[in-house]
């Protein structure tokens, strides 16, 4: 008798600024995502969740980084805990996208995933609110090509420059404000971001749409604050926190193009 085949796992990992994001593919179904911060990697093994990520181990293991030093302590991580290679997109893989921009050695591996992801789910003109360290609006072509976009601040790296910067502003976590006008330096910062950044990304939204004239493009948003603001704006049609591991997955060859 033939042996059973087994599914093929991929361990995709997207190596960011303030987090590192890893999410476990069983053939085209993410079946376990867990986040450690900055590149504490040893955190995973409190994780609850973490065995269903690790065990077993992957076949591959397929990162993308916009952070070099996290990544170097990834691939020493990984090698020790998985026994296997790390493969980087952009430098052992490619991204399988065009990209359309003046200078494509700037544009970040996560925006091109997130913009490759995209065109997979909505097969057409698209732009891509990721609220990660940074903000990004990435714009996809009709024809599925990476075109540009902007970025600003995000809300956590807006709140710890705050902190950082000022004598009595205490650090908090973004948050839904009770009300609008804080009664609390607490209240306060949290009205501040919430509906400052709302604000933010609707104008900026308006702008790029208006410019990109493609009335029927979609809104997708991702990263780690998606749900906290993009549902406030009504320009976003779609909320998926998974974009870019789904970008990898697809780069990878674990997902269908």
């Amino acid at each position: 008798m033939a042996p059973a085949k087994t599914t093929p796992v991929l361990l995709a990992v997207d190596v960011g600024n303030s987090n590192v994001t890893l999410g476990r593919f069983e053939g085209e179904t993410l079946a376990a995502q867990l986040a450690v911060a900055g590149a504490d990697f040893e955190a995973l093994a409190g994780k609850r969740g973490a065995a269903d990520l690790l065990r077993p181990p992957p076949d591959r293991l397929v990162a993308a980084s916009v952070a070099p030093a996290h990544l170097a302590a990834f691939r020493r991580w990984a090698l020790g805990e998985c026994a296997t290679r790390v493969e980087v997109l952009g430098v052992d893989l490619p991204i399988p996208i065009e990209n359309r921009t003046d200078r494509p050695e700037q544009v970040g591996a996560d925006r091109l995933l997130s913009a490759l992801a995209a065109r997979r789910r909505v097969r057409g003109p698209a732009v891509v609110v990721d609220f990660g360290t940074a903000i990004t609006f990435d714009v996809l072509s009709r024809d599925g090509a990476y075109l540009g976009g902007a970025i600003c601040a995000g809300l956590r790296l807006t709140l710890e420059s705050l902190h950082r910067r000022t004598a009595l502003l205490p650090l908090v976590a973004p948050t839904r404000p009770a009300r609008a006008i804080g009664r609390t330096t607490e209240e306060a910062l949290a009205s501040g971001m919430y509906y400052g950044f709302i604000g933010l990304v609707e104008r900026t939204l308006r702008e790029v749409l208006r410019e990109f004239n493609e009335p029927d493009a979609a809104v997708l948003a991702t990263g780690g604050d998606a749900a906290l603001i993009a549902r406030e704006v009504p320009a976003v049609g779609l909320v998926t926190p998974a974009l870019v591991l789904e970008g990898i997955a697809i780069a990878a060859g674990a997902l269908a193009p």
